[in-house]
């Protein structure tokens, strides 16, 4: 397997060497790292098939606080 260098802070060493596991490289600790954290873009437009969408869209347009521009714009994501 090819390797790369690459450069990080002190502090960001710091903090992989914390999440590391016993005899796991830094490659390994970016790598699960990366695989935790997925794109929340690719779950829109996955609810409206849902059963209970209804009544989380109901739950959203009656939500007291919550900037009508931004409801209108959630609900486009959704629809």
């Amino acid at each position: 397997m090819a390797s790369k260098n690459i450069s990080i802070t002190g502090d960001i060493y710091h903090k992989l060497k914390q999440l590391q596991r016993p005899k796991e490289s830094f490659s390994g600790v970016i790598g699960r790292l990366l695989d935790q954290h997925k794109n929340p873009l690719e779950f829109l437009g996955k609810w409206k098939d849902w059963d209970d969408f209804d009544l989380f869209e109901e739950g959203i347009s009656k939500s007291k606080g919550v900037d009508k521009e931004k409801d209108e714009i959630l609900m486009g994501f959704v629809k």
